[in-house]
């Protein structure tokens, strides 16, 4: 069984799109907005699959857009490694 990884996210941008998959190919779906928080427990690249109900991208033309404020890995014999993301 894989590890289970859960990312606290903040939103920075003052609105960001929810989307319905992975990329800008995809349907947006609704907004989200500065001081959010988001729980999100799939990624992949750059994109958060989160409890909003979709996807939001990590950046939008360069800025950050979201701001992760820890993961938390738990593997099968549930020990939690909890990570605090240092801002660049």
């Amino acid at each position: 069984m894989a590890n289970k990884i859960t990312y606290n996210i903040l939103v920075t941008g003052s609105a960001v799109w929810v989307r319905q998959g992975p990329g800008l190919q995809y349907k947006t779906i609704k907004l989200v907005y500065k001081g959010d928080k988001l729980v999100a427990h799939e990624k992949k690249g750059d994109w958060y699959k989160h409890d909003k109900g979709g996807w939001s991208c990590l950046y939008d033309n360069g800025d950050t857009i979201l701001e992760i404020s820890n993961v938390i890995e738990e593997n099968e014999t549930t020990q939690i490694k909890t990570e605090k993301v240092k801002k660049k």
